[in-house]
């Protein structure tokens, strides 16, 4: 017998010994198989549209400059869409009254002006703006922006959180995020404090006791693909110098506070203004 053909019988009676055996053969050429990836749920897209205004006065001088963005929602429930669109294009509209405060002010304030003063006028300003921090098949959550110029030697500004459920199309409530029996309000008042008591200029801060017991009460807070984030707007707790300052709690620290119908869906968020 050649060599040949004494390898070609050792390799054969070796693969029947194993069959025999009981192991199982796969092939060389064929790849091991493997669980699909899950697909991610399908995104809300949102796009803004930014309108700029004017106010002025008999003479035709600008005494309010306005911007604020308007936002079409595309969701696969056209009902929910059409609802969630509905809520932010109201909420990021400026209401009819601040005009005429902002405006009333800024008149008496030109009408105070002598002539030269009145040369470098640039009126006064509001300022809104809206960004998209997730938006998936389960929650859309935006934060939004306002900055008003009146008068004073720096712009106020302030931050606002705007969630939603996608299914529904109604506006969420942090009461509405939790589980039965998980604490939502506790366990993010705990991780808030330590938070804040690690900041190098703690010794400045006050009223922090009122803000973290009230934090989930208010519209500080938003939900993005990291997990929930509070914020606190600049002068709110601490010197204006200080800034705002921004807490996200991931969620691998919520999964027993949280409902599970709002945990995250696998995408970065998508939209801003």
């Amino acid at each position: 017998m050649t060599m040949k053909r004494f390898s070609a019988l050792l390799f054969a009676l070796l693969m029947l010994a194993l069959t025999a055996c009981g192991v199982n053969q796969v092939s060389p050429t064929a790849p091991a198989s493997s669980s699909p990836e899950p697909e991610p749920g399908r995104r809300v897209t949102v796009q803004f549209d930014t309108r700029t205004e004017t106010v002025k006065n008999d003479d035709g001088v600008t005494l309010l400059t306005y911007s604020y963005p308007q936002a079409s929602v595309d969701v696969s429930d056209s009902e929910s869409g059409s609802a969630i669109e509905e809520t932010i294009n109201s909420t990021l509209t400026p209401s009819q009254d601040t005009l005429d405060q902002l405006s009333q002010a800024a008149a008496a304030e030109y009408a105070g002006l002598d002539e030269t003063q009145r040369e470098s006028w640039t009126g006064y300003g509001l300022y809104y703006n809206a960004e998209v921090m997730r938006g998936d098949s389960r929650i859309l959550s935006l934060y939004w922006t306002v900055s008003q110029m009146s008068g004073g030697s720096h712009p106020n500004n302030g931050g606002f959180g705007l969630s939603f459920d996608v299914e529904t199309g109604e506006r969420l409530t942090a009461s509405s995020l939790g589980n039965e029996g998980g604490n939502l309000s506790s366990v993010v008042s705990r991780f808030v404090l330590s938070s804040i008591s690690s900041n190098e200029n703690i010794d400045t801060f006050y009223g922090i006791s009122d803000f973290i017991e009230n934090v989930l009460s208010t519209e500080q807070w938003y939900l993005s693909d990291s997990g929930l984030t509070v914020f606190v707007n600049e002068g709110e707790i601490a010197p204006r110098a200080v800034g705002a300052m921004v807490f996200t709690m991931p969620y691998s620290d919520l999964q027993n506070s949280l409902s599970e119908k709002y945990a995250p869906v696998n995408a970065s968020p998508l939209g801003s203004a």
